[in-house]
Parts: C-alpha cells; structure tokens; sequence
C-alpha cells in the first residue's frame, strides 16, 4: 500500500475527544526532545506527515485552519496554524488526541500557554490518564504554535494510528479539524502512517 504524504481533510467543524477531564493523573518529568536525528521518509523520500484543514468561520474566539504532524528523527512535531493570533487574556491549550487503529489505547498531546505566557507541554496517556510533562519549550509566532513530542511517549500507537487536533480558548472548544474524517466510523480523525 503506498504512503500518502499528507491527508487534507476540509469539512465542517464539531466537537472531538475532550481529553482533560476527570481520572487520577500522576506527574513525571521526561527528557527533553532531541531535535537531531533523520526525518522519516516514505516511499518516495519525502518526510512522513499527516495533515488537517479546519473550516473557515467555524471556530469560537481561535480560527484553526491546519494542523500537521511530522516525524523528525525520534519525535512527532505537531504544527498548529491559526488563521489569526489566539487572544493572550486567557489560557490556550492546543492538543492532539491520538489513537491506534482499534481505538483502545490513545495519547493527548497538550501544550497550554496560560494568561501570563507561560507554556507547558504533557502527553496525556488513555485509558488511564496518566499524564508525562514533556520537557521542551514550543515555538510560538503569531499564528502558528510548534510543539515537539519524543515518540518514544507514544509507542502503543503502532505504525499506523488516528488523530484529531483541537485548539482550546479558556474552557470552551474553540475549533478543530478535522470536523469529519475521511473514515466514515471514525467521523473525527485523520490516518497517519508512518
């Protein structure tokens, strides 16, 4: 089966996997992700992504109009776009929730940017809910927040698993993409194959 480069999904926007709620959390320090190493390639040599595309006027207070993942080296770097910069005057969270194929075993990716600007960044592991802060600082610029993850945080994921990206303002979804997959059971998730 040949690897697709990226999934772009447009289409109109819904609520996905609430991922902060409830459960007992434990907290562990991790090491920070190492930006070195080769990109992962397909096929055809270009790198592994996967990619949504939010709906244009469909987001409350935080427009998002893609989200990409990437692998680089031995982390998954997330790529968030806003169509304008988020407001500054109350947290932020950006996540992706991701799942194997089975749906059993998932990970939230967060990264929070608080009223004062200060950033965290966690993966969220399903069904127990233990969560791991990840050691490394996002870029910000505007409208567009990378955050990296080691993948080694992720491995129940397999080679091939499912995702969704949200951006959060205060409590409140602001927008997410993809509001409906390409999977019809999975009506809020985009492939990604490694």
């Amino acid at each position: 089966m040949r690897r697709s480069r990226s999934i772009v999904v447009t289409i109109a926007a819904g609520l996905v996997l609430a991922g902060c709620g409830g459960g007992d959390t434990s907290s562990s320090a991790s090491p920070t992700p190492s930006r070195s190493g080769p990109t992962a390639t397909s096929s055809d040599g270009s790198p592994v992504t996967s990619s949504c595309a939010g709906k244009h006027g469909d987001g409350k207070g935080a427009e998002l109009s893609t989200v990409e993942l990437k692998i680089l080296g031995e982390n998954l770097q997330v790529t968030y776009h806003t169509e304008e910069p988020v407001p500054t005057d109350e947290t932020v969270l950006y996540t992706v929730d991701a799942w194997d194929m089975y749906g059993k075993t998932g990970y939230q990716l967060g990264t929070e940017i608080n009223r004062r600007g200060q950033e965290s960044q966690y993966v969220l592991a399903y069904p127990d809910k233990t969560r791991t802060d990840v050691q490394s600082q996002p870029q910000s610029t505007g409208t567009t927040l990378v955050a990296t993850y080691p993948l080694a945080m992720m491995n129940s994921l397999g080679k091939k698993f499912q995702w969704s990206g949200t951006v959060k303002i205060g409590a409140d979804p602001a927008d997410s993409c993809p509001a409906v997959g390409g999977d019809p059971l999975q009506p809020n998730r985009v492939i990604f194959t490694r």
